[in-house]
């Protein structure tokens, strides 16, 4: 295999290493493998089909720890550490093939020389470790044994001495007891169990103490469920009462009393919501509202986490049911409490309210939240003041925003532009919406996509951190179409794709978007085709034919090898690079596929083309030359003579083909 041309990777060096950067996309780092030697590289991609081989001018430390391989945006990264201190004139070492060749076995036979001894050593050193290792155990063990009987002689020692003693003691403390102790030592033959002995000890021996009265309490396990008959058998639970089935959980697990209490819930799901777990607070608020429905705290906390999560309905349903309990509470208990309460849920239905665009009701809200100004601290009345300010100035640009709608609907486009340019603060996305569809459809594409960038800046910057709730996206889809148009109307088809990928992806169902999509990615397939075979036959005009072949094998999976004339000449280009690099076997496959594809050409193409007719015949001819030139350079002259000669009759006074053949049958 040659190795792959410059354009296939860059590199940089510095005196000690070599950096190499191989392009590749969406390709994990587990399905690449990458093979190191002193002087030969393989890079193997196999979810891409992409093989790169490298012989490096000079050799490698391939085995330092320096040495590193990271997948990075631009594609996967080698960084490894030279042998020798030393500038590199390039990268790859140019030779012939054969020297090539049997430099690079060279190279791999001696890394498996080197693998091979490491695992010796590896496997020697495990072998005496484990020697070692067994003989210190075998050491501590007899070690451990001869402590162990050691102790047992000394306490058998110390028992038998403790024994004696206490007969020794037997013998002094009572004169009766000497004649008997006497007379067993004396005799070792003396009948032990004779009568007089018997009835010496009778008289020695005092009698057993009978054992005290004692009332002893025995504990049992506490019953789990004390009102339920034991059972004797603890395979199958008892069943339980009807108030406790009441209390279980998913899991069929009976309730804590933790789980059914509203204070703690409250507190469990105000730990969810500083932790940003919008879902979790609102499940463990609506299981403590569940135990208590008069909680107020619960209620004003639910509405700021359905804010969060943009059900805005659900934010004022609750924010109104603050406002029912309040009016059935005595304020005069608390009264900072209960107005501090009403406060904050007129100052949460007016966000909600405003989220909806229902503006004019938002104000009423805010302005009653306004009131209690006197419950507020200085910070957030002055918050609340400078709010109710902007919501005011979005009110009355809007109702002027509806003033340049009209001109738009009426197709008044400049009057309309300039209307809305005239809105004091028209900083609002939906101005920039608007603006966007008139200088679209005035065909000033570039300000269409400015507009669009600016309503989408605003849109996006909403409620970041809960940007994922958005329920849907109509405004964004209108936004990304525009642009799209725009995008596409200027040629510039990867950006247009990438935006009706995304309106696509929002609303399936939009036909508008799907449909333009479709021409979209026939427009960039005609201009990645375009580029790429152009690029293809600059660098086989250069001689470059790896690079050509490359480029050549792109456009065909862009075309999806259909039946059309391009694909005809991308093939024959493809045979011509296979035949200067010597590939003679994949150039005869190649040349069959075309003539596949020739042949399904004319079964579809109409005989009126005539400029197309005469096209495919040179193409034709040329394919079978080179076809017979595969051939006979692997000294198949019967075929190679059969293919010219079909080259022949679509030109039969080619005098070159004709003296081509001439040669073939001299040989």
């Amino acid at each position: 295999m040659e190795p792959v041309a410059e354009k296939s990777y860059t590199w940089t060096q510095t005196v000690d290493s070599i950096t190499i950067t191989i392009p590749m996309r969406r390709v994990a780092a587990s399905k690449v493998d990458v093979y190191l030697s002193e002087t030969y590289i393989k890079v193997n991609a196999t979810s891409i089909k992409l093989v790169v081989v490298l012989d490096l001018f000079k050799a490698i430390q391939y085995r330092s720890p320096k040495n590193r391989t990271q997948m990075h945006d631009d594609g996967l990264e080698l960084y490894l550490q030279k042998a020798e201190s030393e500038e590199w004139p390039q990268l790859c070492y140019a030779g012939p093939k054969e020297e090539l060749r049997k430099r690079r076995e060279e190279s791999i036979a001696r890394e498996k020389q080197e693998e091979e001894e490491r695992a010796q050593k590896t496997e020697k050193a495990k072998r005496g470790m484990g020697d070692e290792a067994y003989k210190a155990y075998a050491d501590s063990a007899d070690a451990q044994r001869k402590q162990i009987q050691a102790k047992k002689a000394e306490e058998k020692t110390k028992a038998e001495q403790d024994v004696y003693e206490t007969l020794e003691k037997l013998e002094t403390a009572s004169e009766v007891q000497r004649p008997l102790v006497a007379q067993v030592r004396s005799s070792a033959s003396q009948d032990i169990f004779a009568d007089g002995d018997i009835r010496l000890a009778s008289t020695v021996v005092a009698p057993a103490k009978v054992r005290e009265q004692a009332i002893h309490k025995i504990g049992f396990t506490e019953k789990k469920y004390p009102l339920l008959a034991a059972r004797e058998t603890q395979l199958k639970e008892p069943p339980l009462p009807k108030a406790a089935m009441q209390a279980m959980d998913k899991q069929g697990e009976p309730l804590s009393f933790e789980e059914k209490n509203p204070l703690w819930l409250k507190e469990k799901g105000d730990n969810f919501f500083n932790n940003n777990d919008f879902v979790s607070a609102l499940n463990a608020y609506t299981k403590s509202l569940e135990g208590d429905s008069g909680f107020l705290k619960c209620y004003l906390n639910r509405a700021t986490c359905y804010l969060k999560v943009r059900a805005y309905k659900n934010c004022i349903q609750d924010c109104d049911k603050i406002e029912e309990l309040l009016g059935k509470q005595k304020k005069d208990d608390d009264a900072e409490f209960y107005e501090k309460m009403a406060m904050r849920a007129y100052v949460k239905k007016a966000a909600a309210l405003c989220w909806m665009g229902q503006i004019d009701e938002a104000l009423k809200y805010y302005e009653k939240a306004l009131e209690f100004n006197s419950r507020m601290s200085e910070a957030e009345a002055d918050t609340l003041k400078n709010d109710i300010a902007r919501i005011k100035m979005r009110s009355e640009s809007s109702k002027k925003k509806e003033e340049a709608d009209k001109l738009l609907m009426d197709a008044k486009l400049l009057e309309a532009l300039e209307a809305y340019k005239a809105i004091p603060n028209h900083a609002n996305e939906y101005i920039y919406a608007n603006m966007s569809l008139a200088y679209l459809k005035l065909g000033s594409y570039e300000q269409c996509i400015e507009c669009v960038e600016k309503a989408l800046l605003i849109v996006r910057s909403f409620q970041k951190d809960t940007y994922s709730f958005e329920p849907d996206h109509k405004l964004e889809v209108k936004l990304l179409l525009r642009r799209g148009k725009s995008f596409d109307a200027l040629k510039r088809y990867k950006e247009a794709k990438s935006d009706l990928d995304f309106c696509v992806m929002y609303e399936p169902g939009n036909a508008e978007a799907v449909g333009l999509l479709k021409v979209v990615q026939q427009n960039l397939n005609t201009q990645i085709l375009k580029e790429t075979k152009e690029a293809g036959q600059k660098l086989q005009a250069e001689k470059k034919f790896a690079e050509a072949l490359e480029k050549y094998e792109q456009c065909l999976k862009v075309t999806k090898r259909e039946v059309s004339l391009d694909n005809i000449s991308i093939y024959i280009n493809k045979i011509g690079c296979l035949l200067s690099l010597g590939k003679h076997d994949k150039a005869i496959q190649d040349s069959e596929a075309a003539i596949r594809l020739i042949q399904k050409y004319k079964l579809v193409s109409s005989e009126g083309e005539k400029g197309d007719r005469e096209r495919l015949t040179q193409m034709e001819i040329r394919l079978y030359m080179r076809r017979a030139n595969a051939y006979a350079n692997l000294q198949r002259i019967g075929q190679a003579i059969e293919a010219a000669k079909k080259a022949l009759e679509l030109d039969p006074g080619n005098e070159i083909i004709k003296a081509d053949i001439k040669k073939l049958e001299d040989n």
